[in-house]
């Protein structure tokens, strides 16, 4: 991990960041979450917290904090109500969003802001994130694993799953303009919003500077998997009509979004197809009609990462068919579908389910940023 930045001087600080923090039934992670963002070492950091209802003792802890603290309570209304209350009061020219059972590391928003004053051109910066249970004795998380992070075409690997927990994200303000979180999606509404970003025309980059620490524990949203993905499911759908509809996105990138946007519901088919065949079914439609486009976007070799998600749709694939879920065309179907624009499918096809993997992770190395 990289050093902690020290304090940015007065003079150099571009802008007010604020920290939106949406709170709900949290107290007992919340005051690590807070320490780590008063320990930021911003002197023009606002941080909005709003208590989505909670029935614990949160008001009890964010009383403690005083005016460090903007608070302000609602009614329950979910997850993204609660962060769209934040981005309507928040003052900064910069947002983050910081969920209340996670952690900044010291240094990250400073590393952030410096990253954007260096990419003019970016809308946003996304970090690193580690994942993690326990603290250690000092009080600091002990990492258990890593959602790495991509390097580059951020847009790409959006149209597959999401990149990045939120607090990873550092946004422009201006650059939100007219965006909100889906109140109607209770899992991936910050993949909706950043794919949004994207869409917009707002380029997203990868700083591979610093990390955050993302908590894994039974009562996270993300542990509910067959919400999560009910929703990633939801995600395919509009990632397939976004696509369909719009032929300039992502730029120069159309052929790559496409075989990620068919690897994605395949691999969410092949988690469904044992409880949920129809819907699974409908997924790898979803798949179909995206390759199609990507066959008709076909112009010559497979780059780098053209070659990766054709890696990673054939290894979702082949965990689909094992399944043999009902609706699904058979492997002759999607051989004959893949092989016409793809020659390389020929040797991926014949590889084990073993192997696949193998060669997913092979690919994917050289696509990350700093792991270390």
């Amino acid at each position: 991990m990289a050093a902690p930045d020290r304090p940015l001087p007065a003079a150099m600080v571009p802008g007010r960041v604020s920290l939106v923090i949406p709170a709900y039934n949290y107290a007992a992670y919340l005051p690590g979450c807070l320490d780590s963002a008063l320990a930021q070492g911003l002197d023009d950091l606002e941080i909005v917290l709003v208590d989505d209802g909670s029935t614990d003792e949160t008001p009890e802890v964010v009383a403690r904090y005083g005016a460090t603290v903007r608070s302000f309570r609602q009614a329950n209304a979910g997850l993204p109500s609660a962060r769209n209350a934040g981005l309507d009061l928040a003052t900064g020219e910069f947002l983050a969003f910081l969920d209340a059972d996670d952690l900044l590391a010291p240094g990250t928003l400073v590393s952030q802001l410096r990253f954007l004053a260096r990419h003019p051109e970016a809308a946003a910066a996304v970090c690193r994130s580690l994942f993690f249970s326990d603290l250690d004795q000092g009080g600091r998380p002990v990492p258990n694993g890593e959602w790495r992070l991509f390097r580059r075409d951020l847009a790409v690997h959006l149209c597959h799953f999401n990149v990045a927990p939120p607090h990873a994200f550092l946004v422009r303000r201006a650059a939100l303009a007219g965006l909100r979180f889906d109140p109607g999606l209770s899992a991936c509404e910050d993949h909706a919003f950043w794919l949004d970003l994207a869409a917009s025309g707002r380029g997203v980059a990868a700083n591979p500077e610093v990390v955050v620490f993302y908590r894994r524990h039974a009562g996270s949203m993300s542990a509910n998997l067959g919400r999560q993905r009910r929703h990633d499911a939801i995600m395919h759908v509009r990632i397939g009509d976004l696509l369909r509809d719009r032929p300039d996105f992502p730029p120069g990138r159309r052929r790559a979004a496409l075989l990620a946007a068919a690897a994605g519901p395949l691999l969410t088919a092949a988690r469904l197809a044992g409880g949920n065949p129809g819907e699974a079914a409908r997924l790898a439609v979803q798949a179909w009609e995206s390759l199609e486009l990507a066959g008709a976007a076909a112009y010559g070799p497979l780059d780098e990462l053209e070659r990766f998600y054709l890696t990673r749709l054939w290894y979702s694939l082949d965990a689909l068919l094992r399944n043999e879920c009902a609706g699904v065309p058979e492997r002759g179907a999607w051989v004959r579908r893949l092989s016409g624009p793809w020659p390389e499918s020929a040797e991926l096809e014949a590889l084990s389910s073993a192997a696949l993997e193998r060669a997913v992770e092979e690919r994917a190395r050289p696509l990350y940023g700093q792991t270390d």
